[in-house]
């Protein structure tokens, strides 16, 4: 028998067992300690693992992918179409899906929130209103890209910084689709020019 570490060693055969019963049982149940020792490092390099927010055009096509891990967040910032003032909504990732986190906004319009609902927040400073507590996962959403919100992508530090302009990613007028894939876009995408991709 072979263990885990080379040694060379034996296992006796069990009453009622005949001895090449025995013998084939040997190499599986080592098999069967290798992989049991192996396993919480496996789990641990798993959980260490980063996953992508990806970003689709109306034709499915990839033109965004930026890596975010779980509990990190990036925001969509717009310019409201009637009150004329920013908005922004952000999210989080959480067990890995996009949820809802809140939205950060200047004067009440239409489509934002006026109230909390359960299990929400509501505060008021420095000229903004925040609403948090949404708790909302969202496997996928999408956006339309606005002729005059300017609606921009506001990433972390961790996956490059800055603001990505919607119009760098799809025309005017198309949508976006948002999704989140822990294993990465790459395994299934099919990406076309221009793909904004950060390391």
């Amino acid at each position: 028998m072979q263990h885990c570490d080379g040694r060379a060693g034996s296992v006796p055969a069990r009453r009622g067992f005949s001895q090449r019963r025995a013998r084939a049982a040997r190499p599986l149940a080592a098999l069967g300690l290798c992989l049991l020792l192996l396993a919480p490092a496996a789990a641990f390099a798993a959980q260490g693992a980063s996953g992508e927010l990806c970003v689709r055009d109306a034709g499915g096509a990839l033109v965004g992918a930026w890596p975010l891990g779980e509990g990190e967040g990036f925001a969509i910032r717009y310019t409201h179409s009637v009150a004329l003032t920013p908005v922004e909504d952000h999210f989080i990732i959480r067990d890995g899906v996009i949820n809802l986190d809140k939205t950060v906004y200047q004067d009440f319009g239409a489509g934002l929130p006026s109230a909390p609902e359960p299990g929400q927040q509501m505060s008021a400073g420095n000229g903004r209103i925040v609403m948090s507590g949404y708790a909302r996962p969202l496997k996928t959403f999408d956006v339309r890209v606005g002729r005059v919100a300017g609606h921009a992508l506001l990433l972390p530090a961790s996956a490059g910084g800055g603001e990505v302009p919607f119009t760098r990613l799809a025309p005017s007028g198309s949508a976006l689709t948002f999704t989140y894939a822990p294993q990465g876009c790459g395994a299934w995408a099919q990406p076309q020019e221009p793909l904004q991709r950060q390391p």
